[in-house]
Formats: structure tokens, sequence, C-alpha cells
């Protein structure tokens, strides 16, 4: 009887290991590409700014110096306000306007999937394609921003959009929001569709408005669907990089610059890889932040939802 318990037990535990085994090459697999660069990043931001510069030269510990360098120099509060701001606007106006087109796409009947695959488009597009695309429109030359603005006498004198000031940041959060809206706009849509039909019906019983029913019992029916929306798209947004490097690469002057493009300008251009692994730390660390709210949010969900 001990020797068939025995038998059962060391089965029991080889099929245990054998799930293992099973997983794993998956987690070799994610050490290599995951776990082994965030070591070495961890590290580089450890370690002395130019040693690529100097050739055969032996990296050196300096603790947080990196960090403090870039304080110092200013670079990093511009680039972490710039990005906050980029972000926020962006969800921000995304969020307005697939609202807007949700309930407009929700109420419509005919050609419905008509005009959910042409407001998808934007969002299907590469996103390098989507920037070049809109660098050519943004061109105070040859672009038909000003060609069209000309023509309908809003500007007199062709405008420098991506070379300003005054209108570089506003070009990056109109080619960022025009990429972004589409996929605001599905998943705004699908929670509209998700609220049940019997609760609209008793708010019209009782006399509800179109206006009340809407803000007062519809969106809040949507809060857990509108929280993921908005801490997806932030996380997205936050680390966004292609579109601003293409338009502007953060000029004029680092005016939009953000955390991503300075990483890549610090690492790439200057090689100072020290500052740039710290930097890029950093950006880990506030995007971790909002993706464990997002989980805490996706998983209140499921709870509720149970």
């Amino acid at each position: 009887m001990l020797s068939l318990r025995s038998t059962a037990l060391g089965s029991k535990r080889l099929r245990a290991v054998e799930r293992y085994l099973y997983i794993l090459p998956a987690l070799l697999l994610v050490a290599l590409i995951v776990l082994y660069p965030l070591a070495s990043n961890i590290v580089n931001s450890l370690q002395t700014d130019d040693r690529m510069m100097l050739g055969d030269a032996k990296p050196a510990f300096v603790g947080f110096q990196n960090f403090a360098r870039a304080w110092q120099e200013g670079q990093l509060q511009r680039s972490t306000i710039n990005s906050f701001l980029f972000t926020s606007t962006s969800v921000a106006i995304a969020f307005l306007m697939g609202l807007l087109l949700s309930s407009l796409l929700n109420r419509a009947r005919k050609l419905r999937v008509l005009y959910r695959v042409l407001i998808m488009l934007p969002w299907i597009v590469s996103p390098l394609v989507a920037a070049f695309a809109w660098r050519a429109l943004f061109d105070d030359a040859f672009g038909f921003i000003n060609y069209a603005l000309l023509q309908l006498g809003i500007i007199q004198d062709k405008v420098i959009w991506l070379g300003s000031y005054s209108t570089a940041f506003a070009a990056l959060i109109v080619a960022n929001v025009w990429r972004i809206f589409p996929f605001v706009t599905i998943m705004l849509l699908a929670g509209l569709q998700s609220v049940p039909r019997e609760i609209e019906e008793a708010a019209e019983i009782d006399g509800a408005g179109p206006f009340v029913k809407y803000f007062r019992i519809i969106l809040p029916q949507m809060r857990n669907i509108i929280l993921i929306i908005v801490l997806l798209q932030f996380i997205w947004n936050f680390n966004e990089f292609t579109v601003i490097q293409i338009l502007t690469q953060g000029g004029p002057a680092d005016s939009t610059i953000v955390l991503p493009v300075l990483i890549h300008k610090l690492g790439f251009k200057y090689f100072r890889t020290g500052t740039a692994s710290a930097l890029s730390l950093l950006l880990s660390i506030i995007l971790l932040i909002f993706s464990l709210l997002y989980l805490r949010v996706l998983r209140g969900k499921r709870g509720s939802a149970a």
C-alpha cells in the first residue's frame, strides 16, 4: 500500500515537473529578450557616460550621476513636461472625438460596417507611413494644408508648421490624434453597445431626457471601459517616438522633445549611453506605474463581471 502511494506521489511530482519543462523554452526566450537587456540597461545607467567615445576605456561606476547630470542640463525636465503635455492633450482630444463619433455610429443603422472600416483606416496605417504623410501635408512650401488655407483666405502667407515654436507642438498633436482616435472610437462604440437596453428604456419611462440619459446613465455604465481606454492610450502615447522623430525630431530648439526622443538623441547621436540608459529606466518606471493602474482597473472589471 505504501509503495502504491509513493508511486502515485512520484508520478504526480513528475507531471508537475513536466509542465515546467514544457514552458522552459518560453521562459528562456523571455529571459533572453527581456531580463538580460533590462539588467544590462541598469548596469549601463550606473556607469560612465562617454565610454563609447573613448574606445577602449573601461567603464567606471558613477552611481546616480547620470540622473543628476541630465537634471542639471534641464533636458530631463523639459522632455518630461512635454511628454505629459503631449500625451494628456492627445488622449483628451482623441477621447472627445471618439465619444462623439461612437455616439453617432451607435445611432447609425445603414452602412454601419462601412463607417467602421473607414474610421479604422488611420489606425491600420503604419505609424511610419502616417508620419511621413503628415510631414508632407505640413510642408511649408508644397504642403496641402498651406495650399488649402491660402485658397480659403484663412492665412495670408505660408506657415512654417513644423519649424515654428507656436505651431510645431500643435502640429504634432493633430497628426497623433488623427492616428489614435479610431481605436478610441471603436472601443467606446463597443462599450455603448454593451449597455443593456433595459436600462435605457427604464430611464425613458422615468422621463429622463437624452442629455440626462447619456451622461447620468449610459456613461456611468461604461466607467471601467473608459478607464481602460484612457490608461491604454496614456501608456502608448507617453512612449510615442515615430511621429515626433519624423516630424520635428524634438525641434525647433528642443521645444517638442519628449522622453523617448531625448533618449534616442543622447544614445545614438551623442553616444551618451549612461544618461540614455538612466532616462530609459525612468521612462520604464513611469510606464510601469500606469501599467499597474491598468491591470488594477482590468482586474476590478473582471471581478465586477463575476
